[in-house]
């Protein structure tokens, strides 16, 4: 697929975020990597990026580690740790970036620009595992 970089990044953060949301209510859970010397900083979240054929975005994974969130975590300003809980604490999935086809690019979705700019950041630390669509 020929994809847009800024595009691909965006989607990413959306699902980055929406994975932590989930983990909080535990809808996923982190998965450890057998043999670490530290079983709690060796686990990671899963992120599932679905495709977005509107966008020419194909399927993949990343991967969230435990220690470069905690790292994340501490870099973060007081009002960015705040911004972040808040989200992250609602009730209900909302979504950060809606994709808009007739534009052809994403838009900031209701949510305070000082989060979504907070998301791309996190996706910056995640690691991606592979393309989903090459590896059937």
């Amino acid at each position: 697929m020929n994809e847009r970089p800024e595009h691909r990044a965006t989607w990413q953060a959306e699902h980055v975020v929406r994975t932590l949301w989930m983990a909080g209510r535990g809808l996923k859970s982190w998965q450890r990597v057998l043999g670490g010397h530290n079983p709690h900083r060796a686990s990671y979240l899963a992120v599932f990026v679905p495709e977005l054929p509107d966008a020419r975005i194909g399927a993949h994974e990343l991967r969230l580690w435990r220690r470069d969130l905690e790292s994340f975590l501490a870099e973060l300003s007081p009002a960015e740790r705040e911004a972040l809980n808040a989200h992250l604490n609602t009730a209900r999935w909302n979504m950060l970036f809606r994709w808009r086809p007739v534009r052809g690019r994403f838009e900031r979705a209701n949510v305070p620009e000082q989060v979504c700019e907070l998301a791309h950041r996190l996706r910056r630390v995640c690691k991606e595992v592979r393309n989903v669509s090459e590896a059937i």
